[in-house]
């Protein structure tokens, strides 16, 4: 079954994500195995073997909803610059790139670039995500990330990966994936 031209829609969201952590803290929390020890809900499965260090033609999967089953390739991994050991720091950067496939919903490629704050003093991630529906559940997919979700949705990575940063532990309020409004009613009774 191939897609109308209508079911390709394309959607773009950016947002940066300043951190007062140093670069060197920072950056493996963006690969896919790291991003577990402060994303509540990420279980990526390897397909293959674990590369050390991490490295581009890495490939796992991930289930969690949204976006559903999921096979994702890292296809870039690189930090350059000084290390820590000159000038604290500055002038890293780093960048991580992701393809990523969502089973009967969407394609998507997403895009971190890091960079070190002056003498060290934290580091600032820039985040994109592109993302194209390939079905109707894609397109939904894609109605649910308005601009202001995603930058919610970031703030709460900038929140989630502080405090894991700051006490080793994972919130376990985040969620991986925005997910589309749902209405809750409560009460009390």
């Amino acid at each position: 079954m191939s897609p109308s031209p209508q079911s390709c829609r394309r959607v773009t969201r950016e947002a940066e994500l300043p951190l007062r952590a140093p670069f060197e803290s920072v950056f493996p929390l963006f690969g896919p195995l790291r991003e577990a020890d402060w994303a509540e809900g990420w279980s990526p499965e390897p397909q293959g073997p674990v590369p050390e260090p991490m490295e581009a033609g890495f490939v796992f999967r991930t289930r969690h909803e949204p976006p559903g089953p999921a096979v994702w390739t890292l296809t870039e991994y690189a930090a350059e610059g000084p290390d820590s050991g000159r000038a604290g720091g500055s002038g890293r950067t780093g960048r991580i790139r992701y393809a990523m496939v969502a089973e009967s919903s969407h394609v998507a490629r997403i895009a971190i670039d890091l960079s070190a704050g002056a003498e060290g003093e934290g580091a600032l991630a820039r985040v994109r995500y592109d993302l194209t529906s390939l079905t109707g559940k894609g397109e939904r997919y894609l109605d649910s990330v308005t601009r202001d979700r995603f930058e919610g949705w970031i703030d709460e990575w900038k929140r989630c990966i502080e405090h894991y940063l700051a006490t080793g532990e994972r919130l376990e309020s985040h969620r991986v994936q925005p997910a589309p409004s749902v209405t809750v009613e409560r009460f009390d009774g």
